[in-house]
């Protein structure tokens, strides 16, 4: 018997299907053919502009990099104009403020007239996906600005044409229905809608819903009730690219940190201000009475420029419509590898249930011993093969549940333990980086629940080595409970002097005890090996030592693999590195190979 959920999901996936088909053909358009001369004008309809926005020039060179590669191989659309722009150096602007830069600088790159008759999405994040979710909604999409986020995917439908009609100073929301808890974590329309059309239409089968256009009285972020959550927004081009916005971002402030969806859509809506957002008037009074916070000096000023121009909000209402957050990589993992109705609406398929295979591993996987990988589990261009093995003792290789594994040939008798995150990166030599000056590979290993970015002391002022007593609730965790020095080889921490990778490494703060400050993103905790397969074998090694720890806190035995143990500390390390400084470099060695 077909549910209601089902049916949901059977409209979605025929949807996504047919964009999935409309975007290959778009893929065999030569640059300068026009729409008009394709068979099909509406199937072949692609964004004039692509922007892609970045944190800094490093990772938008990294950014650039993957987008001409993806043009070379074909993977993506050459007709269209493909940007990378980075937040300005030393700034924490937001999603909201680097969405005012993007408007600006496209406004000093093209005409007036060239921008009020483009359609530009943003994001990054399979690329490929995001550009193809939306190509239904091109052939009714007034010229604007369509804003997206990166780590949401956004699938939905509708009986009748979406709306299509321009409306200048108008921002139009995408929204689904959604939970009362979803709902209270993100951001809910309060819509004028006294005739409850939405939720008659709401009542109707899934393929006989239609996309509904309706005032919005409110935006409310993360509030205690609410039944719309926002995944996207439509601006229309006279409000954000040809006025308002390239004014308001020279007036922001560095640390701004303002949101695009929370700060941007805070003014008060449905007002019928004729104001000309040009006026020289509207510029003085901006810079007037407004809050020395950055971050509230920023929100004010978005909402006084966009109540006095008159800005309104629509939302458009999608019944027939999923919105997956996939923020994290718990969230990742859940959709890829248990979520029925997501992997049915993208048309995803595993061989194993549980088990999402993707690159050349996959024939590998099918006929590698079940038993052998807990689901759910995530490979990606890893080889679980005994051809690469480093022992032949007939040991199985062992994956735990919750894991991701990338870029990694695992070899016989390995274990990784449930909630890891693990991935190989070959890194070019740098000049730039001298913990491991001659390049080489590095294996990253944590869990997928660690929280990357938290910030904490390595070796407190009266520590200074792991002999030394100290309570572990101070230190920096791995595996969110393990204290890295406790895990580091005992070659890290006999180093000394200027060779030190904590002296080179780690972020230098002036507090009380002068403690050396780090993050698992910041800290120079990973080995870099000469070979791909000698910085796997690091790796391992690491994961051990987090197992010795985990089984003594819980007071068990330890049973470490004799396999592993035997190769603990066997592998030379040529230098040492981050994960944020990786990040920025391994691109580099990419375009060597």
């Amino acid at each position: 018997m077909t549910t209601a959920s089902d049916e949901l999901s059977n409209v979605l996936r025929d949807v996504f299907i047919r964009n999935l088909e409309s975007y290959k053909r778009i893929l065999t358009i030569q640059p300068g053919v026009s729409h008009h001369e394709s068979s099909r004008e509406e199937e072949t309809l692609f964004w004039d502009i692509v922007v892609i926005t970045a944190g800094n020039s490093l990772q938008r060179e990294s950014y650039l990099q993957r987008v001409n590669d993806k043009i070379a191989k074909g993977q993506i659309p050459k007709q269209a104009r493909y940007h990378v722009i980075e937040d300005p150096p030393e700034s924490k602007i937001g999603s909201g403020g680097s969405t005012f830069r993007v408007m600006k600088v496209l406004q000093e790159q093209y005409s007036t007239e060239f921008l009020q008759n483009a359609n530009n999405p943003e994001g990054i994040q399979v690329l490929e996906l995001k550009l193809a979710l939306y190509l239904h909604l091109l052939p009714s999409m007034p010229p604007g600005v369509l804003l997206t986020s990166a780590d949401g995917i956004e699938l939905f439908y509708s009986k009748t044409p979406f709306p299509s009609e321009p409306k200048p100073f108008t921002i139009t929301a995408l929204a689904h229905p959604s939970s009362l808890e979803i709902g209270s974590q993100h951001g809910v329309y309060l819509l004028d809608d006294p005739n409850s059309f939405a939720l008659a239409d709401f009542e109707r089968p899934a393929k006989a819903r239609a996309s509904l256009l309706l005032s919005c009285r409110q935006f409310l972020h993360k509030p205690s009730i609410g039944q719309l959550r926002i995944p996207t927004f439509h601006i229309s081009s006279k409000t954000a690219v040809l006025s308002i916005a390239p004014q308001i971002y020279p007036e922001l402030r560095p640390q701004c940190d303002l949101e695009a969806w929370a700060d941007v859509l805070c003014f008060p809506k449905g007002r019928t201000s004729t104001s000309d957002p040009d006026s020289p008037e509207l510029k003085t009074t901006l810079k007037e009475d407004l809050p020395s916070d950055p971050h509230q000096h920023g929100r004010e000023l978005v909402r006084q420029a966009f109540d006095r121009a008159g800005v309104s909000v629509e939302v458009m209402v999608l019944n027939s419509s999923k919105f997956y957050h996939l923020g994290t990589m718990k969230e990742f993992l859940e959709a890829v590898c248990i979520d029925q109705a997501f992997m049915s609406e993208l048309n995803i398929v595993h061989t194993n249930p549980g088990l999402a295979c993707v690159g050349e591993n996959e024939e590998v996987a099918k006929a590698y011993p079940k038993s052998s990988i807990d689901t759910p589990c995530y490979l990606e261009h890893s080889a679980l093969q005994s051809s690469i093995a480093l022992h032949s003792d007939g040991v199985k290789t062992t994956i735990g549940p919750w894991t991701l594994i990338a870029d990694t040939d695992l070899p016989q008798g390995a274990i990784v333990p449930k909630n890891t995150c693990m991935f190989t990166l070959q890194i070019p030599p740098s000049t730039n980086h001298s913990t491991c000056s001659r390049g080489g590979f590095v294996t990253f290993s944590f869990s997928v629940l660690d929280d990357m970015k938290r910030s904490a002391a390595l070796f407190p002022a009266n520590c200074t080595s792991v002999a030394t007593p100290m309570r572990d609730s101070e230190t920096l965790c791995i595996f969110e409970r393990v204290p890295v020095y406790r895990i580091l080889p005992s070659a890290f921490n006999e180093r000394k002097g200027e060779e030190d990778p904590v002296q080179l490494g780690l972020d230098q703060h002036d507090n009380q005890a002068n403690e050396k400050i780090a993050s698992l993103w910041t800290g120079p905790f990973f080995e870099v090996a000469k070979s791909k397969r000698e910085s796997i074998q690091l790796a391992l090694d690491r994961l051990v030592r987090v197992q010795e720890c985990l089984t003594f806190q819980k007071g068990t035995v330890n049973s470490i693999s004799p396999t592993q143990s035997r190769h603990c500390s066997a592998t030379k390390i040529v230098g040492w590195i981050s994960l944020k400084d990786a990040a920025r470099i391994a691109d580099m060695g990419k375009e060597q190979d």
